[in-house]
C-alpha cells in the first residue's frame, strides 16, 4: 500500500492546503495586507501652450522659380497650420477635462526648460533663401539691364548726331565710329557678365531647392511625431480622468526608477517599512492617484501601499467537509465552528481569521487593502485553525471540537479545487475524454484529480468537462483515500497514527474498525414537530463508547430508557412548600434568639461603660467650696471596664500584622527591583525554539555594554541534556564559543552547565523530544539580537 504526501504547506506557492483527513481545505483567494499606509510622490508634467496665428514670406518676382519657392512655402505652411490646430485642440481639451486648480506653486527650485518651437527654422531658411540670395541677383540682373538700355539710348542718339554732322564733320565721324566700337565692346561685356550671374543664380537656387526639400520631408517627420505625442496625451488626460494611470503620461521607466527612490528612502529613514507592490503594471492596472493642473503644468500623485510587513498576508478561504466515520455508515464527523477566512503572514509566524463582510470593504483584485487593523496572533498561541493549517495533529485533538452527525453521507460530489473533486458513496465512476473513455470502480470516500477536458459521470450526477482553470494535464485519473484522522486519534494510540497526518492520502482504502457506537434512539420523533438532526461531539461519544455506554443527545432520554427511575413516593408540590415554609420559619425564630440575646449582652456593656452622677436634692443646700488638695489613693485592682478596654484594644497583634505587612512589601519590592535591573544588563542567552514554542536560557551576564566585548558565536552546539530533580541543570558542549572584552582582552569562562527552574526544564525536556533549532543572542536593555 503506498502512503502519499499530497501537499505541503506553504503560503507563497501553494493555492490549495488540503487537510481532507480532518475535512477540511485552505483555498488561496488573494493577497491582503491590513492597515496599509500610503506614500505620496507627485510628477510634474508639462503641457504645451496654443500655437498663435503665424505667415511664411512669398517670392513675388515673376519667374518659374520663384513660383516653385512659393509651393514648398505653401505646404509648409499647411502643415504647420495643421500641426497648431491639433495643438491648440488638445489643450482645450485638456483645459476641459482639468480645470485650473485654485493653489499657488512654488516654481523658484523648478528647474527651467528650454522652449522648443516646432518650425524653429523658418526665420533662418527664409532669411538665406527670400533674404540676402534672390534679391540680390535680381537687384544685379535689373542693373545690368538698366545698363544695357542706357548704353543703347546714347548709342541711338550718337547714330542721330552723326546723321547730322555726316556732311559736314568728317573729322568726327572716326571719333563716333571709335565710341560705336566702344559702346558695342561694353555691350559685348555686360552680356557676358549677365550671362555668368545667370548661371551662378540657377546653380545656388538648386542647392537651395534640395535644401527646402529635406527640410520639409524633416519638418513633416516631426508633425507626425507631435501629432502621436499628442495622441497619446489626449488617450493618458481620458485615463487620468477615468481614476487609472497611463504610460503614456508617466512610462515604465521613470515609475520604476521612482520605486526604486521611494524604497530608498524608506531604508535609510523609515525603517521597518516596505513597498507592498514593485511592479510597475501593478500601478497602471489598479492605483490611486490624485491629480491637478496649474496654468500649462499638470500635477499627477500617485499613493503607493507601504507596510510593516515586507510581503502582504495570504488570504484562504475555509471549507469544511464531513469525513465519514467507516465506509459501511452513514455518519460522519464534521468540524462546525470553523472561521470563514484564515490569514497567515509570509513567514508563518503569524496569524488570524477574518469574516467575508469585513473583507468585503477591503479594495484591491490580486491583492486585497483594507484600512483597518487586523490584530495577528503568533503562531506559538496555538488554535484549531491554525493547528489544521500548519498540520499539527497534536494541537488539532486538543483544540478542535469535532461534531459527530448523523446520517449526513449521502451520494454527493464536492469540488474542492479546479478539477479535484471530492466524491461521496458512489458505485462507477465514468470518465469522457478526447482521446478515452474509462469506467472506474466508486469510492465511499475518495477524492479525484480529473484530467482537462474530462467530464465524470455518475449513477445521478454529471460533472461537464473544463479548459479553464485546469492545472492536471495528465491522461490518467488520480483516486487518492482519505482517513477520518479524528476518528482514530480518539480511539488509538499516537504511535499506530504517528506516520500519518492530515494531507496524508492512500491509493486504496482503509479499514478502519472501532467499537460499535451505540446511540439511543426512540420513535417519540414521529410525533414531534421539531426534527432538525442535532450534531454531538465526538469526544463525548468516543469516551462512552469505550466505557460502552449508550450515548444520549438529551436529559430526556435516559428518563425514556429507564436509566433514571422516578421514585413514587415522592413528595408533590404541596407538601414540598409546606416543609420549606416550615423550615423557614424555625430558622427565623433562631435567629430571632441569638440576635435578642447578642443585644442583650451589648445593652449590659454599655451601661458598665457609661458613668452616671448621682443628682441631690435640689431643697438641700449647698455646702462651701473647700480647696484642699489631697493625694488620691491608687487601687491595685483593675475595673470590670478597663479589663475589657485593654483586652479589646491590645495594640500587639495589630503590631505584629503591620511589621508583617511591611516586610513582605520590602521583599516584594527588592524582588522586583533586582528583577528590573537584570533586564537593563547584558545577556548573553541561548534561544531553543522548535517552531511551536520559544525557550530563552541564560547563559552568561555581562558587566558592560555589547559594543565592548568581542563575541564569537559557536560552529555549533552538541550533547544538550537535562540533569537533576529539583536542581535542574542544561548540559551543552559549545563550540569555538569565546567571549573577550575588547578593552582588558580577559576573555569570559563559558560554563558547561547553566541553571534553569524546574518549569523551564519539564519544558526543555518536552522540546528535546522534537526535532529543535538553537542559536546564540545577546539582549541588553530587554533588546535582543542574533550573534552572526
Amino acid at each position: 500500500m503506498l502512503l502519499l504526501n499530497v501537499l505541503a504547506v506553504n503560503a507563497e506557492k501553494e493555492k490549495l492546503v488540503q487537510r481532507t483527513n480532518y475535512g477540511v481545505t485552505f483555498i488561496k483567494e488573494a493577497n491582503i495586507v491590513f492597515g496599509s499606509e500610503h506614500w505620496f510622490h507627485t510628477f510634474e508634467i508639462s503641457i504645451p501652450h496654443k500655437i498663435h496665428k503665424f505667415s511664411y514670406p512669398s517670392c513675388d518676382i515673376i519667374h518659374q522659380n520663384c513660383f516653385i519657392l512659393n509651393q514648398v512655402i505653401s505646404h509648409l505652411s499647411a502643415l504647420k497650420t495643421d500641426v497648431a490646430s491639433n495643438v491648440n485642440s488638445t489643450v482645450e481639451i485638456i483645459h476641459k477635462l482639468i480645470p485650473k486648480a485654485d493653489f499657488k506653486i512654488n516654481t523658484a527650485s523648478t528647474q527651467s526648460r528650454s522652449k522648443r518651437g516646432l518650425f524653429n527654422f523658418v526665420g533662418s531658411i527664409s532669411r538665406s533663401l527670400f533674404g540676402t540670395a534672390t534679391v540680390k541677383d535680381v537687384q544685379k540682373l535689373a542693373r545690368h539691364v538698366n545698363i544695357l538700355i542706357n548704353r543703347n539710348n546714347k548709342f541711338a542718339k550718337a547714330m542721330t548726331e552723326h546723321d547730322q554732322l555726316l556732311s559736314s564733320f568728317m573729322s568726327k565721324t572716326d571719333e563716333r565710329f571709335q565710341n560705336i566700337v566702344l559702346g558695342v565692346q561694353q555691350n559685348h561685356d555686360s552680356m557676358v557678365n549677365l550671362t555668368s550671374e545667370t548661371s551662378k543664380f540657377v546653380a545656388h537656387f538648386e542647392e537651395v531647392s534640395v535644401k527646402l526639400s529635406n527640410l520639409l520631408i524633416d519638418q513633416m517627420n516631426l508633425s507626425s511625431s507631435v501629432n502621436k505625442y499628442l495622441e497619446e496625451l489626449k488617450i493618458g488626460i481620458h485615463e487620468i480622468v477615468k481614476g487609472n494611470l497611463s504610460p503614456f503620461l508617466i512610462s515604465p521607466n521613470i515609475l520604476k526608477s521612482t520605486l526604486k527612490h521611494v524604497q530608498l528612502i524608506l531604508n535609510e529613514k523609515f525603517k521597518g517599512f516596505y513597498l507592498l507592490n514593485t511592479d510597475p503594471a501593478y500601478y497602471y492596472s489598479s492605483s490611486q492617484l490624485l491629480y491637478a493642473r496649474n496654468h500649462s503644468t499638470l500635477y499627477v500623485t500617485l499613493k503607493f501601499p507601504i507596510s510593516t510587513f515586507s510581503s502582504p498576508l495570504a488570504l484562504y478561504r475555509v471549507n469544511s467537509y464531513p469525513v465519514p466515520i467507516n465506509s459501511s455508515s452513514n455518519h460522519g464527523t464534521k468540524i462546525m465552528d470553523l472561521p470563514e477566512y484564515f490569514t497567515v503572514t509570509s513567514n508563518n509566524q503569524y496569524y488570524n481569521h477574518i469574516s467575508y463582510s469585513r473583507i468585503s470593504s477591503c479594495t484591491g483584485k490580486s491583492t486585497l487593502y483594507c484600512s483597518y487593523s487586523l490584530p495577528l496572533v503568533s503562531t506559538v498561541s496555538t488554535s484549531c485553525i491554525s493547528s489544521l493549517y500548519f498540520n499539527s495533529k497534536k494541537d488539532v485533538h486538543k483544540h478542535c471540537d469535532f461534531r459527530f452527525l448523523m446520517n449526513v453521507i449521502k451520494p454527493s460530489v464536492e469540488e474542492i479545487y479546479d478539477n479535484t473533486l471530492l466524491v461521496y458513496k458512489m458505485n462507477i465512476l465514468a470518465f469522457e475524454c478526447p482521446n478515452k473513455h474509462k469506467i472506474v470502480k466508486g469510492c465511499n470516500f475518495c477524492f479525484i484529480q480529473i484530467p482537462c477536458m474530462c467530464s465524470l459521470s455518475t449513477d445521478s450526477l454529471y460533472i461537464p468537462k473544463k479548459i479553464e482553470k485546469c492545472t492536471n494535464y495528465k491522461d490518467t485519473v488520480t483516486v487518492l483515500h482519505p482517513i477520518n484522522l479524528a476518528l482514530i486519534q480518539h480511539f488509538f494510540d499516537s504511535d499506530t497514527y504517528s506516520s500519518i497526518l492530515g494531507d496524508t492520502t492512500f491509493t486504496k482504502q482503509i479499514n478502519i474498525q472501532i467499537p460499535s457506537i451505540n446511540i439511543f434512539n426512540h420513535s417519540f420523533s414521529n410525533i414531534i414537530a421539531q426534527d432538525h438532526n442535532l450534531h454531538l461531539s465526538l469526544k463525548r461519544i468516543a469516551q462512552a463508547t469505550l466505557k460502552q455506554k449508550t450515548v444520549f443527545k438529551s436529559l430526556s432520554e435516559p428518563l425514556i430508557n429507564g436509566d433514571i427511575s422516578m421514585d413514587d413516593s415522592w413528595l408533590d408540590l404541596n407538601t414540598i412548600l409546606i416543609i420549606s415554609s416550615l423550615c423557614v420559619s424555625a430558622l427565623l425564630v433562631i435567629a430571632c434568639i441569638v440576635l435578642f440575646n447578642k443585644i442583650r449582652i451589648l445593652t449590659a456593656t454599655l451601661l458598665l461603660l457609661q458613668k452616671i452622677p448621682r443628682s441631690q436634692s435640689l431643697s438641700n443646700p449647698s455646702p462651701l467650696p473647700s480647696f484642699i488638695y489631697k493625694h488620691l489613693a491608687t487601687t491595685t485592682e483593675s475595673s470590670h471596664v478597663q479589663s475589657i478596654f485593654n483586652t479589646q484594644c491590645n495594640p500587639w497583634p495589630f503590631v505584629a500584622l503591620s511589621f508583617t505587612m511591611t516586610l513582605a512589601l520590602v521583599i516584594v519590592s527588592i524582588y522586583f527591583f533586582k528583577k528590573l535591573g537584570n533586564r537593563n544588563h547584558t545577556k548573553v542567552v541561548l534561544e531553543i525554539t522548535n517552531g511551536l514554542s520559544c525557550i530563552t536560557v541564560p547563559i552568561v551576564t555581562l558587566s558592560l555594554c555589547p559594543s565592548n566585548w568581542d563575541i564569537t558565536a559557536p560552529n555549533c552546539i552538541q550533547n544538550m541534556r537535562m540533569s537533576g530533580t529539583f536542581c535542574t541543570r542544561l548540559h551543552a558542549d559549545f563550540d569555538n564559543f569565546s567571549i573577550v572584552n575588547i578593552n582588558t582582552k580577559h576573555e569570559v569562562p563559558i560554563p558547561e552547565d547553566i541553571s534553569v527552574n524546574p518549569y523551564t526544564a519539564r519544558r526543555l525536556k518536552k522540546m528535546f523530544g522534537t526535532p529543535f533549532f538553537c542559536h546564540v543572542l545577546i539582549t541588553h536593555h530587554n533588546y535582543f539580537t542574533r550573534i552572526k
